[in-house]
């Protein structure tokens, strides 16, 4: 078997350690390129900061707009919530009005039949009946005022709108009265009172509106 020599594999090592160490490999990307890594990643990383500064902005501008929207949301739900109960106590309110416009207004106007005779004409009331007849057109008024002020209390407000210019968004026409003494369109007569709940209309006022004859 053929010994090597031991300084031959000692100079063959030592050429080949030097021709390694005779060819400098770049460090990294800046010295290849001649520039500072600092100087070229710098636009790129200005760019990525202003499209996360941007999108970071647009995130809270969205969610303050979610957040006044559903606040708009409870509220309107909160103030229309009885939209349908106030309905349903209008028709009541009209109900009193229709009644206390029918019942007699002073104690001339109180008639009942002849008790003796039923087929004779009306006569005027005793003092005991036409008290009793006042006292509960009384209550009756007493009545209507404190349903009126409870619809107050929760945004229900009338729209009474004779003599005004008629309204097609809060205002219904049934018919028109010819007419040459007020301007064509004013209203001449309310059939039935409009109504509004918090400024919304609920119902319409049934008017009668003015035309040129």
């Amino acid at each position: 078997m053929r010994r090597t020599n031991s300084s031959s594999v000692f100079n063959y090592f030592s050429k080949k350690h030097q021709s390694t160490e005779g060819t400098t490999k770049p460090e990294n990307n800046e010295a290849a390129a001649g520039q500072p890594m600092s100087e070229t990643a710098s636009p790129q990383k200005d760019e990525k900061m202003t499209a996360l500064q941007d999108s970071y902005l647009r995130a809270l501008a969205d969610m303050e707009n979610l957040r006044n929207r559903t606040k708009r949301e409870v509220e309107s739900a909160g103030q229309f919530a009885i939209q349908k109960f106030a309905k349903d106590i209008i028709t009541v309110a009209d109900i009193l009005e229709m009644a206390l416009g029918r019942a007699p207004k002073t104690d001339a106007e109180v008639k009942v039949p002849n008790e003796t005779r039923p087929d004779a004409p009306l006569m005027r009331d005793t003092d005991s009946s036409s008290n009793e007849l006042s006292a509960l057109r009384q209550g009756m008024e007493m009545t209507l005022d404190e349903l009126r002020k409870v619809l107050k209390t929760h945004g229900v407000t009338p729209i009474d709108p004779l003599h005004q210019r008629f309204d097609p968004n809060q205002h219904m026409a049934l018919f028109e009265i010819p007419s040459d003494q007020v301007d064509s369109g004013t209203v001449l007569s309310v059939e039935k009172k409009g109504y509004l709940l918090n400024g919304r209309v609920i119902r319409a006022a049934q008017v009668a509106v003015s035309r040129k004859p």
